[in-house]
């Protein structure tokens, strides 16, 4: 659901890896040998998600959180979509792998 919403990927065709070496950017080795580098990296994700907002599936899982009457939602996903302020006004819990 995030990428739906305009969130960057990292492994997709165009996700943010593509083209580049993690290690390079996106480690503590990176932040110790190329801090403008990485800096620059995580200044560009934090602007992305600048223009994101939620799509029509946050009101899905609101509704069902509604009427089912949740308390929770649990999600796979490194996004945390209580970023999007009101998008969930119950506990969500995130998971990767």
């Amino acid at each position: 659901m995030s990428t739906e919403s305009g969130v960057p990927d990292f492994r997709s065709a165009n996700g943010l890896w593509h083209g580049k070496d993690p290690q390079l950017l996106a480690s503590t080795e990176a932040m110790n040998n190329s801090p403008q580098q990485f800096v620059d990296f995580y200044r560009m994700r934090i602007q992305a998600l600048q223009t994101v907002s939620p799509h029509k599936g946050y009101d899905c899982l609101n509704l069902w959180a509604k009427h089912l009457q949740l308390q929770s939602i649990i999600t796979q996903n490194t996004f945390k979509p209580t970023l999007f302020v009101g998008a969930f006004p119950y506990s969500s819990r995130h998971n990767h792998g």
